[in-house]
Parts: C-alpha cells; structure tokens; sequence
C-alpha cells in the first residue's frame, strides 16, 4: 500500500502541472509580468481602470448607478456592473469618461473622485 502510495505521489511530482493545465497554445503577451508599462494598448487601459474602478466601488459607500460618456468607458462600466452590481443608466450623478490615456469617474464638472491611472 505504502509504494502504491509513494508511486502516486511521485507521478504527480514529476507531471510538473500538466494534471492542472488545459490542453493547447499558452495566450500571449505577458501573463506573468506585473511591472508597470509606459504604454497600455487600449484594451488593457480597459481592463486595468475596470479593476480598479471595481475595487474602488467595492471599498467606497453610495455609488449605486454611473453613466458613461463614450463607448471605451461603456465597455469599461459592463465590466465593472458585472462583478460590484452597479447599474449603468443613461444619466447619473457620477459619470465615467475617457479622456486622453485615462478614465475619470466625476461627480460634476470639476469634481473628479477616482481616475486612472492615477497622477
């Protein structure tokens, strides 16, 4: 019993991760290097500024409903509605919009209360 034992341990050792790993080409671009970038491609602006839109929402109190001025930042807000439950309506007293290289969540003219990145 003990070397069935031992032979099963071994196997899952030496199999490295191929028992977790799914079958085919690995994504590309880089999955494991977390340094920051100067330059984001849009789709990965997107991606960080819904994270961290998200983990804003989930750590303030009272941000129930944003609209969204553009289309970048609309598809930003889907993200984001799906993980906190924020609604996105056709008119808010918070709005996100893209300007430039970056989104600002403003609750008025001049009042920004989040935008990334942040400067």
């Amino acid at each position: 019993m003990s070397r069935v034992f031992f032979a099963a341990v071994m196997l899952v050792m030496c199999s490295g991760c191929m028992l977790f790993l799914p079958d085919g080409k690995a994504p590309e671009g880089k999955i494991t290097d977390n340094s920051p970038q100067d330059k984001l491609s849009s789709a990965e602006l997107e991606n960080h500024a819904a994270t961290s839109l998200c983990a804003f929402i989930l750590t303030s109190e009272g941000i129930n409903d944003i609209c969204s001025a553009d289309e970048p930042s609309e598809r930003v807000l889907k993200n984001v509605s799906a993980v906190t439950g924020v609604r996105i309506l056709k008119y808010s007293a918070l709005r996100l919009a893209k300007e430039k290289e970056r989104f600002i969540l403003s609750a008025g003219k001049n009042q920004i209360i989040w935008q990334y990145p942040e400067q």
